[in-house]
């Protein structure tokens, strides 16, 4: 029996499976953080195909592409409150955590900084990287020591050179995207 706490509450209960099927909270968490292989000292990761294709960016390739992008993931750790990018500077990967939080911050005219949202554990950022050669748009701080697996987009750029109509798809998908951030 699975007993799943908000706000001090119990919102749902059940087993694996049954929380699964609910489509809440659990299996929101539990989306979230499947698909990464973690070592024992949590400083090395792996993520599968499968989890790569329930990212929208990635939801259009073949598994066989899956699998040659999954391969050329890193892993990275950060410190609490390390910057991992800065707003501004040439964005050449992907990040996707898998352990921890960041803060993503935008520069505002007086030079301070607004929080426009907080990212956890199955979360990614950076993908616009990943298709065009602009400058970052925001600032990505840690929260809390957090391990991410990061994709640079010359090997991203590789995998696509294979698969022409996925890469216009994919293009079409990050102007969607960066549209919606502007």
């Amino acid at each position: 029996m699975i007993i799943v706490m908000d706000q001090g509450g119990i919102a749902e209960c059940g087993n694996h499976q049954e929380l699964l099927q609910k489509n809440g909270i659990y299996s929101n968490l539990w989306e979230k953080q499947y698909g990464f292989v973690v070592d024992d000292s949590m400083q090395y990761a792996e993520i599968t195909a499968e989890r790569l294709s329930k990212l929208p960016l990635f939801g259009r390739l073949d598994h066989r592409l899956l699998q040659m992008m999954a391969d050329m993931f890193v892993s990275e750790q950060f410190a609490s409150e390390r910057t991992l990018i800065y707003e501004g500077d040439y964005g050449n990967k992907f990040y996707i955590i898998v352990r921890g939080q960041v803060e993503v911050l935008k520069k505002l005219a007086d030079g301070t900084e607004k929080r426009l949202t907080v990212l956890h554990d199955g979360d990614h950022f950076g993908e616009i990287a990943l298709l065009r050669n602009i400058p970052r748009t925001a600032t990505v701080r840690a929260r809390t020591p957090c391990l991410v697996l990061s994709l640079q987009r010359e090997k991203f750029s590789r995998i696509l050179e294979t698969a022409p109509d996925i890469k216009k798809a994919l293009e079409e998908e990050a102007e969607l995207r960066f549209r919606g951030q502007s």
